[in-house]
């Protein structure tokens, strides 16, 4: 479903561009020109949607901003003049006395690639590319939303919100640490954030922070069904290191396990900083998140939820709650186990 939702925007985007050219561009009396700019904008977002999914698509590391902006520009800007001829002499020749075949070899034709619109088309979509390209692989990095958030606003001033927070941190961390190289731990850490965000990227979570070896992520409240799709991340970050367990074991010569906890509650969220802006999250549900997640680690692998947090979510069905154990704690919630049935 996110991939279906990934290419639909970018589809709706490269629409929006091409109608957009259209319309401030050509003579509306005649419909060429226009359906030109809809099918080129149309055919030629759904492609880029496809090659975002099937090739550019990162597989096993995050990859260099600059040399992915780069590599995009690069491949859609030749794909999107491909399309711009093929379009163009597809749709006119429906207006025109000669076929296909024969309109892509007339005057009319060679004159529009070598001295008329051609240049300005390429030139406008080379700009378009470079804008949307290079806002969406900032707004990846940012995190889901942020970008969005920053440039209107929404959180300049306080705003009070009900959040569900899931940690995440590798077992036994400081023992890896002192094992290890220093320069290989943190190539472990980057893969483990990597997959992570596999596992996570198709239940709609955003990463907010990475703390040393602990990564946080955010759901907004919903529906109970919606709610469990932190559960569902969590059970998918395993399933995505169990898929990845040969690289791990050969890169580096084990597997890590990680623990979970996860809560709901209500935090402040607020725009901070001027050299460095970013959208902050403070109050107890954070805090008792983490004092959740150091309980629970003393004593479990696994994934443990408060009661506040299973009250608010129906449980997917290939998963039971039971109490936690050693979780006592005068200011920590009641805390629930959650485990594969």
């Amino acid at each position: 479903m996110r991939h279906f939702s990934e290419i639909r925007n970018i589809t709706l985007t490269g629409l929006v561009a091409g109608t957009l050219y259209s319309l401030l561009t050509d003579d509306l009396s005649k419909p060429a020109p226009i359906l030109n700019g809809v099918f080129i904008g149309l055919i030629g977002g759904f492609l880029a949607g496809v090659f975002e999914l099937l090739i550019f698509r990162p597989r096993k590391s995050r990859p260099a901003f600059a040399l992915t902006v780069f590599l995009k520009v690069l491949t859609y800007f030749v794909l999107l003049s491909m399309l711009i001829l093929l379009v163009k002499g597809r749709i006119d020749s429906l207006f025109m006395p000669e076929t296909f075949s024969e309109y892509v070899r007339s005057d009319e034709f060679l004159h529009f690639i070598k001295h008329g619109e051609f240049k300005r088309i390429l030139i406008f979509s080379l700009f378009t590319i470079v804008v949307i390209i290079f806002t969406m692989q900032t707004s990846k990095y940012l995190g889901k939303g942020v970008l969005f958030n920053l440039i209107t606003g929404r959180y300049f001033h306080p705003q009070k919100e009900q959040k569900i927070f899931l940690l995440i941190d590798i077992c036994s961390s400081t023992s890896i640490a002192e094992s290890m190289d220093q320069i290989e731990y943190f190539k472990l850490l980057d893969r483990f954030f990597f997959d992570v965000f596999e596992g996570v990227r198709a239940f709609e979570g955003y990463i907010y922070r990475y703390v040393g070896d602990q990564v946080t992520i955010v759901w907004s409240v919903s529906s109970l069904h919606k709610n469990a799709n932190c559960i569902r991340a969590f059970f998918a970050i395993k399933h995505q290191l169990h898929i990845q367990r040969e690289y791990y074991l050969k890169r580096f010569g084990f597997v890590p396990d990680f623990r979970g906890t996860a809560h709901i509650g209500d935090v402040m969220a607020v725009e901070i900083g001027d050299v460095k802006t970013q959208v902050v999250y403070q109050g107890y549900a954070l805090y008792a998140a983490n004092r959740m997640e150091k309980a629970a680690g003393r004593s479990y692998n696994g994934l443990c939820i408060s009661s506040a947090l299973a009250a608010n979510v129906e449980l997917p069905n290939f998963c039971q709650a039971v109490p936690c154990e050693n979780t006592t704690a005068q200011d920590l919630p009641e805390m629930l186990e959650i485990t594969e049935s």
